[in-house]
């Protein structure tokens, strides 16, 4: 017996996917942090908290993808859809900007 409202759509895992892409870049960002030298550690290290963050992020998604689905009302329009290109075009364009200047 199968719930239709159950059901994974592309559009409830496009948007658990990202979130999950989003925690996977900020965790591979923070591991260029510094790192303290073990005198004055008194704790965790700088890295150590955004990656704890973001693996109960990703942990908390996955638990949602699997208890609770995304029920999507409607599909992603053309609009939606070409805000997140100019956004991807954006974050590219600030990457290469940054490197000459």
């Amino acid at each position: 017996m199968t719930d239709s409202s159950k059901r994974y759509s592309l559009e409830s895992l496009l948007v658990s996917l990202i979130i999950i892409a989003f925690c996977l870049v900020a965790i591979w960002l923070s591991l260029s942090f510094d790192k303290m030298p073990p005198i004055l550690k008194r704790g965790i290290q700088p890295s150590d908290f955004p990656q704890m963050v973001c693996i109960g992020i990703i942990g908390m998604t996955l638990l949602m993808m699997w208890r609770d689905p995304i029920k999507v009302a409607e599909p992603f329009g053309s609009k939606t859809l070409g805000t997140l290109l100019l956004l991807v075009v954006f974050v590219a364009l600030f990457q290469i900007v940054q490197r000459f200047f």
